[in-house]
């Protein structure tokens, strides 16, 4: 949302001398922006939420991220209707979709066919070990372990590492 507050604008496409000349920001440059900005808002959320009565906790953070996203909803809003809409930037989803359907029904190869199923069955096999990690891990029985897997010259497990007494 922040991205989209900033940048309400489409990126305008410039013809001089035959060449063409892109201005403002791409969907990739969109994309990277929103990443950074995540990167850098939720830390700081949680920065300041760290210093009040509320503290660091998962309700008041969850708030605060969503009391951040209304607004600048609000603000990116406010902004796009004040462009004409030939100035506003639009997702172009069909197209999107559109190129999608065609290079996973229509592939051009067979190696793209192969491609294609690897690919879904990959998203597939993380889809089912994050669910699993998530629903099959049991928080209540956490254990730490150590080993020394090293001897003396003589065989002998060490008694002491740098003066201090391993034995008690």
């Amino acid at each position: 949302m922040l991205v989209a507050a900033l940048f309400p604008e489409a990126n305008n496409v410039e013809s001089q001398a035959g060449d063409s000349v892109e201005t403002g920001i791409t969907g990739i440059g969109r994309v990277a922006l929103s990443f950074a900005a995540s990167i850098v808002v939720v830390p700081t959320v949680g920065s300041l939420l760290n210093y009040t009565s509320f503290g660091l906790r998962l309700v008041p953070m969850v708030v605060s991220l969503i009391g951040i996203v209304v607004v600048l909803a609000l603000v990116a809003t406010r902004r796009r209707q004040a462009l004409l809409p030939k100035d506003r930037f639009v997702v172009p989803w069909r197209s999107w979709l559109t190129r999608l359907w065609t290079e996973f029904m229509r592939p051009d190869s067979w190696t793209d066919t192969a491609l294609n199923v690897l690919l879904v069955a990959s998203i597939f096999a993380s889809a089912v070990s994050v669910g699993y990690a998530v629903t099959g891990s049991n928080p209540g029985t956490s254990s730490t372990e150590f080993y020394l897997l090293n001897e003396t010259d003589d065989g002998d497990s060490p008694t002491s590492i740098r003066g201090h007494s391993c034995l008690r």
